[in-house]
Protein backbone atom coordinates (compact mmCIF):
# COMPACT_ATOMS: atom_id res chain seq x y z
CA UNK A 1 0.00 0.00 0.00
CA UNK A 2 1.31 3.51 -0.92
CA UNK A 3 1.61 5.69 2.04
CA UNK A 4 2.44 9.15 -0.21
CA UNK A 5 -0.61 11.27 -0.12
CA UNK A 6 -0.60 11.14 4.24
CA UNK A 7 2.95 11.48 4.05
CA UNK A 8 3.24 14.17 1.72
CA UNK A 9 -0.07 15.79 3.88
CA UNK A 10 2.02 15.40 7.26
CA UNK A 11 5.09 17.22 5.70
CA UNK A 12 3.04 19.97 4.31
CA UNK A 13 0.99 20.56 7.51
CA UNK A 14 4.13 21.12 9.55
CA UNK A 15 6.08 22.69 6.85
CA UNK A 16 2.71 25.51 6.62
CA UNK A 17 3.34 25.74 10.40
CA UNK A 18 6.98 26.30 9.84
CA UNK A 19 6.06 28.85 7.41
CA UNK A 20 3.96 30.36 10.14
CA UNK A 21 7.19 30.96 11.94
CA UNK A 22 5.42 29.28 14.58
CA UNK A 23 7.64 28.09 17.86
CA UNK A 24 8.27 24.44 18.27
CA UNK A 25 6.90 24.06 21.10
CA UNK A 26 3.31 25.50 20.08
CA UNK A 27 3.66 23.19 17.14
CA UNK A 28 3.96 20.24 18.71
CA UNK A 29 1.18 21.22 21.13
CA UNK A 30 -1.24 22.14 18.37
CA UNK A 31 -0.63 18.47 16.60
CA UNK A 32 -1.28 17.06 20.71
CA UNK A 33 -4.68 19.08 20.45
CA UNK A 34 -5.61 17.85 16.91
CA UNK A 35 -4.93 14.02 17.56
CA UNK A 36 -7.00 14.44 20.89
CA UNK A 37 -9.79 16.10 18.19
CA UNK A 38 -9.38 13.12 15.67
CA UNK A 39 -7.37 14.25 12.94
CA UNK A 40 -6.22 11.60 10.79
CA UNK A 41 -3.03 13.36 9.59
CA UNK A 42 -1.81 14.67 13.09
CA UNK A 43 -2.96 11.15 14.77
CA UNK A 44 0.26 9.67 11.82
CA UNK A 45 2.31 12.51 13.79
CA UNK A 46 4.86 11.11 16.56
CA UNK A 47 5.83 13.43 18.83
CA UNK A 48 8.17 15.27 19.61
CA UNK A 49 9.02 16.37 16.26
CA UNK A 50 12.81 16.59 15.39
CA UNK A 51 12.87 19.95 13.24
CA UNK A 52 16.77 20.62 14.64
CA UNK A 53 17.56 17.87 12.08
CA UNK A 54 14.68 18.80 9.30
CA UNK A 55 12.59 15.64 10.51
CA UNK A 56 8.98 14.10 11.45
CA UNK A 57 8.36 10.91 12.34
CA UNK A 58 5.41 9.50 10.87
CA UNK A 59 3.31 6.18 12.54
CA UNK A 60 2.26 3.80 9.42
CA UNK A 61 0.37 0.39 9.58
CA UNK A 62 3.10 -2.32 9.38
CA UNK A 63 1.80 -4.61 6.51
CA UNK A 64 4.85 -6.85 6.96
CA UNK A 65 4.02 -8.83 9.66
CA UNK A 66 0.58 -9.75 8.87
CA UNK A 67 0.32 -13.19 8.51
CA UNK A 68 2.09 -13.84 11.53
CA UNK A 69 0.20 -11.29 13.62
CA UNK A 70 -3.04 -13.55 12.34
CA UNK A 71 -1.63 -16.64 13.18
CA UNK A 72 -0.72 -15.51 16.60
CA UNK A 73 -4.13 -13.99 17.06
CA UNK A 74 -6.10 -16.87 16.25
CA UNK A 75 -3.94 -19.18 18.02
CA UNK A 76 -4.78 -16.70 21.05
CA UNK A 77 -8.77 -16.53 19.69
CA UNK A 78 -8.52 -20.66 19.98
CA UNK A 79 -6.80 -20.94 23.66
CA UNK A 80 -9.38 -18.19 25.33
CA UNK A 81 -12.36 -20.25 23.38
CA UNK A 82 -11.29 -23.39 25.35
CA UNK A 83 -10.81 -20.96 28.40
CA UNK A 84 -13.64 -19.45 27.97
CA UNK A 85 -14.86 -21.11 31.56
CA UNK A 86 -13.60 -17.84 33.58
CA UNK A 87 -14.49 -14.31 32.18
CA UNK A 88 -10.77 -12.87 33.16
CA UNK A 89 -9.13 -15.20 30.75
CA UNK A 90 -11.01 -13.83 27.66
CA UNK A 91 -10.61 -10.43 29.09
CA UNK A 92 -7.21 -10.83 28.99
CA UNK A 93 -7.06 -12.61 25.43
CA UNK A 94 -8.80 -9.79 24.15
CA UNK A 95 -6.41 -7.06 25.71
CA UNK A 96 -3.58 -8.63 23.98
CA UNK A 97 -5.13 -8.90 20.74
CA UNK A 98 -6.06 -5.59 21.28
CA UNK A 99 -2.46 -4.60 21.88
CA UNK A 100 -1.16 -6.48 18.78
CA UNK A 101 -3.51 -4.28 16.71
CA UNK A 102 -2.15 -1.36 18.06
CA UNK A 103 1.63 -2.70 17.64
CA UNK A 104 0.91 -3.03 14.16
CA UNK A 105 2.23 0.79 12.89
CA UNK A 106 6.24 1.09 12.02
CA UNK A 107 7.71 4.77 13.04
CA UNK A 108 9.29 6.28 9.96
CA UNK A 109 11.52 9.41 9.82
CA UNK A 110 10.67 11.74 6.83
CA UNK A 111 13.11 14.28 6.68
CA UNK A 112 10.67 17.16 5.42
CA UNK A 113 12.90 19.31 3.21
CA UNK A 114 12.94 15.91 0.75
CA UNK A 115 10.01 13.94 -1.51
CA UNK A 116 7.99 11.15 -0.04
CA UNK A 117 9.64 9.31 -2.63
CA UNK A 118 13.17 10.09 -1.88
CA UNK A 119 12.22 9.48 2.05
CA UNK A 120 10.95 6.03 1.03
CA UNK A 121 14.33 4.96 -0.99
CA UNK A 122 16.01 6.07 1.89
CA UNK A 123 13.97 3.82 4.26
CA UNK A 124 14.08 1.25 1.75
CA UNK A 125 17.65 1.73 1.24
CA UNK A 126 17.92 1.35 5.02
CA UNK A 127 15.63 -1.52 5.52
CA UNK A 128 17.86 -3.54 3.07
CA UNK A 129 21.19 -2.88 4.30
CA UNK A 130 19.93 -4.06 7.36
CA UNK A 131 18.40 -7.40 6.66
CA UNK A 132 21.58 -8.32 5.15
CA UNK A 133 23.47 -6.90 7.58
CA UNK A 134 21.18 -9.87 9.92
CA UNK A 135 21.64 -12.03 7.07
CA UNK A 136 25.35 -11.83 7.44
CA UNK A 137 25.02 -11.99 11.42
CA UNK A 138 22.95 -15.12 11.49
CA UNK A 139 25.61 -16.71 9.18
CA UNK A 140 28.34 -16.07 11.80
CA UNK A 141 26.47 -17.01 14.42
CA UNK A 142 25.95 -20.45 12.91
CA UNK A 143 29.53 -20.82 12.03
CA UNK A 144 30.60 -19.85 15.00
CA UNK A 145 27.85 -22.06 17.07
CA UNK A 146 29.20 -25.15 14.21
CA UNK A 147 33.05 -24.34 15.55
CA UNK A 148 32.45 -24.42 19.21
CA UNK A 149 30.32 -27.34 18.61
CA UNK A 150 33.43 -29.17 16.76
CA UNK A 151 36.09 -27.42 19.81
CA UNK A 152 33.97 -29.37 22.67
CA UNK A 153 34.28 -32.46 20.74
CA UNK A 154 37.78 -32.37 19.93
CA UNK A 155 37.84 -31.42 24.27
CA UNK A 156 36.23 -34.38 24.86
CA UNK A 157 38.08 -36.77 23.07
CA UNK A 158 41.40 -35.36 24.22
CA UNK A 159 39.84 -35.94 27.71
CA UNK A 160 39.12 -39.61 27.25
CA UNK A 161 42.61 -40.28 25.22
CA UNK A 162 44.80 -38.65 27.65
CA UNK A 163 44.76 -40.73 30.50
CA UNK A 164 45.29 -43.69 28.20
CA UNK A 165 48.37 -42.08 26.68
CA UNK A 166 49.67 -41.26 30.64
CA UNK A 167 49.23 -44.86 31.34
CA UNK A 168 50.78 -46.02 28.34
CA UNK A 169 53.51 -43.60 28.69
CA UNK A 170 54.79 -44.62 32.22
CA UNK A 171 54.21 -48.29 31.73
CA UNK A 172 57.88 -49.54 30.92
CA UNK A 173 57.58 -51.48 27.24
CA UNK A 174 59.56 -54.51 27.85
CA UNK A 175 60.49 -56.43 24.25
Amino acid sequence: MLYNQPIEECKSSVQALIDQQMDWKTMERLIETEQQRGNAIAKMISLPLNLLKNEITVKLPNNEDEDSVDETESESESDSDSDSDSDSDSDAGTSRRQSKKKDKTIEVKIDITQSAFANSARYFDAKKVAKDKQAKTEKNANMAIRTMDICALLDVIITKLIPFTTVILTTKMTF
